[in-house]
């Protein structure tokens, strides 16, 4: 008989093991002596560590010389040594199971961290079997360093489940966990999984005031307190741009969460010191928790948006626990957002006029042309509702376009009388959308509207972000003619510094400063500090919310011009046959 022998390999096309076979030639009969020098030979000659061990108490019995490579001792030493003596991180009676159960099987792989001479730390993976060699039975072990595949195994793991910018877990991680809290929960059956989601609120305005690199150590810091706040079971994850999101799989009270909800909220209304500069933000905390609100993840996180919803919708600045009329009141808005779109196609939007005059003589000075929906079930929406809703579903677009468009064609009406120049309100995401310049100027061209006669009005929180897109559409705006106000002035980010770089002709004061403004020196102080910063940068002025003939008088003293509001008349529905243009004061 002859002995040859073929190597095994792995999907990656390693060598985990040798086939040994043997044949008949002429009479000769193989002795053990010849498969002990087959393996002798096999072993010495082989580029891997290959260690043949004492199976009960895993001694080194030998060890081959590219196990001396690897590992940095010599053959001689490794032979006084115990395996266990390589391994790291795991006790030596961990590692005498993993043997027994090599030897028990016949065939094992196992992964684990071997430390070698120097220190160094590598994970490796050992294919071991039992083998006799000399009419002894020992464990043949074959080592292959997997320390690099390891290392980007791990950095996927890490990119598919963990934050880049907070390293803690993300979006995908959170869910997978509080699948296992919920499943933990029912088996359970005596506790609740409770789920907070924290929103920084106006992150976005943060991010354009102190750039990307402050925004994201920011979030880092923040991550920090709030871990700070949790218990080893809970997990804390970064779930959205400006969100964070915590599990509690262990909730025996509505108390429990009542109050981390407390302190969260507090936590992150704390200032923060990034770099040099302090930073103050504020948070909405939403609480839910399974199974009272639910009892899966997408039924969570449909109760998380409806709370969140309500709290943006109070201002944000708060915390709160899900409540069913949150809910109730989310599907009443999504099927609102529906009809709207319907609405955008018949006739149930309306234009209403709104006078401006002159307050020297009460003389018309133009107007404003508002929006209104006549709803077939709700009769009248509120406007702050039509306009929330039309954000909330992506309609503010269409639906500012349709206003801008109708409102064109009523004042080019032949016969209609009307006073120039129009406003109408932009919003934001309006002015934001790539297209918005080029929709302008094909409306104008399509009605025949003069440009100059034409205003558009952007609330003063829209003026605040400071961006060199938004200036240079603004800008592009103007240079065709058409004007533009800060609306509401005096309540959003007013400050010297975006006055002098935004583009406006007139500023309109809000009706908050306007009322009571005959007996308020407060406000009579700060309308007038307003008309000397208009006639500083050369723009016009005009006052919202004028309702009594007081605040007509005392406005009119302080040198403002224009004005609008009740006084003069209510939204009137536009009945582009007749001639609204005509205001006169109230008596």
């Amino acid at each position: 008989m002859q002995w040859r022998a073929r190597a095994l390999h792995d999907e990656a096309g390693d060598i985990i093991g040798y086939v040994s076979v043997q044949f008949a030639v002429g009479e000769h009969v193989a002795t053990a002596d010849n498969r002990d020098n087959l393996h002798s030979q096999i072993f010495d000659q082989h580029a891997l560590p290959i260690f043949l061990l004492a199976p009960k108490t895993t001694a080194i019995v030998d060890a081959n010389q590219g196990a001396e490579r690897f590992y940095g001792y010599s053959q001689a030493r490794m032979r006084r040594m115990h395996f266990t003596d390589l391994t790291d991180g795991l006790s030596a009676s961990e590692v005498r199971a993993q043997m027994r159960r090599s030897q028990s099987e016949r065939s094992h792989s196992i992964v684990m961290r071997h430390r070698l001479a120097n220190g160094e730390t590598r994970v490796v993976e050992i294919y071991s079997s039992p083998i006799t060699v000399r009419g002894r039975e020992h464990l043949h072990l074959l080592v292959h360093d997997i320390t690099e595949r390891d290392r980007l195994a791990s950095e996927v793991q890490r990119r598919l489940y963990y934050d880049p910018v907070t390293a803690l877990p993300n979006r995908s991680l959170f869910n997978d966990r509080l699948n296992q809290a919920l499943r933990m929960n029912d088996a359970a059956g005596s506790t609740a999984t409770a789920v907070l989601r924290i929103d920084i609120d106006r992150f976005r305005r943060v991010n354009q005031l102190v750039g990307q690199e402050l925004s994201d150590r920011l979030l880092c810091l923040t991550g920090e307190r709030l871990a700070a706040q949790l218990s080893p079971q809970d997990t804390l994850a970064r779930t959205g741009t400006d969100e964070f999101s915590i599990i509690m799989p262990y909730v025996w009270h509505r108390s429990g969460i009542a109050r981390l909800a407390q302190r969260v909220y507090a936590l992150v209304r704390e200032p923060f010191d990034v770099g040099e500069r302090r930073i103050h933000v504020t948070a909405s905390v939403a609480t839910c928790m399974a199974p009272k609100d639910g009892q899966t993840p997408a039924a969570l996180a449909e109760r998380s948006d409806a709370t969140m919803l309500a709290l943006k919708r109070q201002g944000g600045d708060t915390w709160g626990m899900h409540e069913p009329e949150h809910t109730r009141e989310t599907g009443e808005r999504l099927r609102l957002a529906e009809e709207l779109r319907e609405a955008l196609g018949s006739e149930q939007l309306r234009l209403a006029w709104q006078p401006t005059v002159h307050l020297d003589d009460g003389q018309p000075a133009g107007g404003e042309m508002l929006v209104r929906w006549l709803h077939p079930r709700h009769g009248w929406i509120r406007p702050d509702h039509l306009v929330a809703t039309a954000e909330e579903s992506g309609q503010i677009i269409a639906l500012g376009e349709w206003v801008l468009s109708h409102a064109a064609r009523v004042m080019t009406h032949a016969g209609a009388g009307w006073t120039r120049p129009v406003a109408v309100n932009v919003s934001l995401l309006q002015l934001r959308s790539s297209g918005f310049v080029a929709s302008v100027r094909r409306i104008l061209a399509e009605t025949g509207l003069p440009a100059n006669e034409l205003e558009l009005e952007l609330t003063e929180s829209a003026f605040a972000e400071d961006s060199a897109v938004l200036i240079e559409r603004l800008q592009k705006l103007r240079s065709a003619g058409i004007s533009v106000a800060i609306d509401d002035f005096g309540t959003g980010y007013s400050s010297l510094q975006y006055l002098r770089r935004l583009p406006f002709d007139r500023i309109k004061i809000d009706r908050s400063f306007v009322s009571g403004i005959d007996s308020d020196s407060d406000n009579r102080t700060l309308v007038a500090s307003i008309v000397d910063l208009a006639s500083h940068f050369g723009v016009t002025l005009t006052a919202e919310g004028i309702e009594r003939q007081a605040e007509y008088d005392t406005l009119r003293q302080l040198g403002v011009p224009k004005g609008q509001g009740y006084y003069f008349g209510r939204p009137e529905i536009v009945d582009p046959s007749r001639d609204h243009s005509t205001a006169q004061p109230m008596g």
